[in-house]
Parts: structure tokens; sequence; C-alpha cells
């Protein structure tokens, strides 16, 4: 596969045809919902079987939406993994920081930006061809986690 438009408007067509949005990663993302600090929080409630995503706080059903190049956010077509854990709040409702998207090559053309998908579906066709360049959100221990950070497991 290669890219066959690339547009200054942030915006890649791959010839599957794929259209990849992109942009830069936001300045912030969600809180910690401990301690409330601006941060790209990932949050597993519901016994761990949901992801909050990292920007827009949807929650991403563990089963349906993870897939083997991360978790996908029908909200915002993101796409993030879990990072460091940040709050230890039992196995079962922990906050980490997120993993994000920090550029993709197509055909040995990089792109930098965070990588939009308009489906699921889109994103399944893309990481069969598409190589993400991951990076780390890092953030101190949480506070007011029920853990503390001397005792995680």
């Amino acid at each position: 596969m290669a890219i066959v438009e690339k547009h200054m408007s942030g915006t890649v067509v791959v010839d599957d045809p794929i259209v990849i949005r992109y942009g830069p990663i936001p300045a912030t993302g969600s809180p910690c919902g401990c301690c409330g600090k601006p941060m790209f929080a990932v949050e597993t409630p519901a016994a761990a079987e949901y992801y909050t995503c990292p920007l827009c706080e949807e929650w991403a059903g563990r089963a349906e939406h993870q897939l083997d190049a991360g978790v996908y956010c029908a909200g915002c077509g993101i796409i993030f993994d879990t990072g460091r854990v940040h709050a230890e709040n039992g196995c079962e409702d922990s906050v980490y920081s997120a993993m994000l998207v920090e550029s993709f090559t197509v055909g040995g053309e990089t792109t930098r930006g965070m990588p939009r998908f308009k489906s699921m579906a889109d994103f399944e066709r893309a990481e069969k061809f598409v190589a993400f360049n991951w990076v780390g959100t890092k953030h101190p221990h949480c506070e007011k986690a029920f853990h503390p950070f001397s005792e995680h497991p």
C-alpha cells in the first residue's frame, strides 16, 4: 500500500482507499478521575471491561474495541493504549497514562500527526499496512489513589 494523496489540510488517502485524517496531539487530554490533574488518563471502570478514551472520555468496550494495534475510540476516531499506572485502585479500576500515536508510516513515507479514522473498519483495514509510532504520556503517581505507589502490585 502507498499514499495516493496527501493534503495540507491534514488528510492522507491510501490506495485501498482509506482516508486517514491527522493532526497534532492535543496539549491536554482527559483528567484523572481520582486527583483531577489534567493528563491523558485511560481509566478501566466496570471491572476493567471498558477503557475510557484519553481525549473524549468515551467508554470503549474491551471485547468490541480492543485490536492488535490498540484500542479504537468511536467517539473521536483515535487509537490509544494503556501506558504506565498513574493510580492503582485495585485490579478492576485503575488509571493509566495513555500511549498515543505521534506519527504513522505508509509505504515508507512517514506522516507526523495523530491519525483519526472514520470507522473501526477503516482502522482494521489500515492496521495491516500502516506502522504506528507510539509515544507514552508520563504523569507522576496519583496522590489520591487507593494503593500508595510503594504498594503497587
